[in-house]
């Protein structure tokens, strides 16, 4: 399993205001008998993002991934748990359940169980950054997975409108930026990062949620990384539970050949 598999299957399997265009924060005239500060029309906008954001303390779902690179397609199996702020967990099979690979993501690391050639691939979010030249850390996946903008919008973001649905651009860095696209719901239909430098690009597109009470948990995800490879995918779940009935058990096995990248 290369890099860029094992870089798939890190994302993959984990798997951008009105009427009118307004690239500038617009006031409100205060009313005449009020001493009140004007409204920001932007800041509004932005609080009612944050409100309208995915929760989700604790999720299971099963599905099934399809990718394919340049030079190969795949079809696998996946379990995916997760508890917010703490980890992301991934059980991949292949046909008939042949067990692949095991996942597992934290704040400060990546580790992957490569089960067919009983190998243990450990790295950190400097990696993902250096293949992508995006500053994808833990936060940002679980918020992709969520569907939630990977990076959090602030006042110097740029706002538009697109038939009929909410653009929000935010610069990163100096040639990265996040453009998240929203639904009339404030909900998000597809957030790409784009390196323009570079000429690379993250997109993920959802076009099924699951909805949870206020929450609207992507269950039909397209991923699309352009970048050294190309990489193109889609990320179906099922069967989605939010009760945590026991904790998570992840042991590399002793004589699994450990490699760091």
């Amino acid at each position: 399993m290369n890099k860029y598999i094992f870089l798939f299957v890190v994302f993959g399997l984990l798997a951008f205001v009105s009427c009118k265009s307004s690239k500038t924060a617009q006031k409100k005239d205060p009313a005449p008998t009020l001493t009140a500060p004007a409204v920001n029309t932007q800041s509004l906008l932005l609080s009612q993002i944050d409100a309208s954001k995915n929760v989700s303390p604790y999720h299971q779902a099963t599905g099934n991934l399809t990718f394919k690179t340049e030079k190969q397609s795949q079809e696998l199996g996946v379990t995916i748990t997760m508890e917010q702020g703490k980890y992301i967990y991934l059980n991949i099979t292949a046909v008939m359940g042949i067990p692949v690979a095991r996942v597992l993501a934290t704040p400060d690391s990546l580790v992957m169980l490569d089960m067919l050639h009983r190998k243990c691939i450990i790295t950190n979010y400097a990696y993902v950054k250096q293949l992508l030249q995006t500053d994808l850390g833990f936060v940002q996946l679980q918020q992709l997975l969520l569907g939630n903008p990977p990076f959090t919008l602030t006042e110097k973001c740029i706002v538009d409108s697109l038939l009929g649905k909410i653009v929000i651009t935010e610069q990163l860095a100096s040639s990265q930026v996040q453009v998240v696209h929203f639904n009339a719901a404030l909900k998000v239909n597809k957030t790409e990062l784009i390196n323009r430098k570079d000429q690379q690009s993250f997109t993920a597109e959802y076009n099924k949620v699951y909805n949870k009470g206020s929450s609207s948990i992507p269950s039909s995800l397209n991923i699309n990384i352009r970048a050294e490879k190309n990489i193109e995918s889609t990320l179906e779940l099922t069967n989605f539970v939010f009760d945590k009935k026991k904790e998570l058990q992840f042991t590399i096995p002793k004589s699994y050949e450990i490699q760091r990248l």
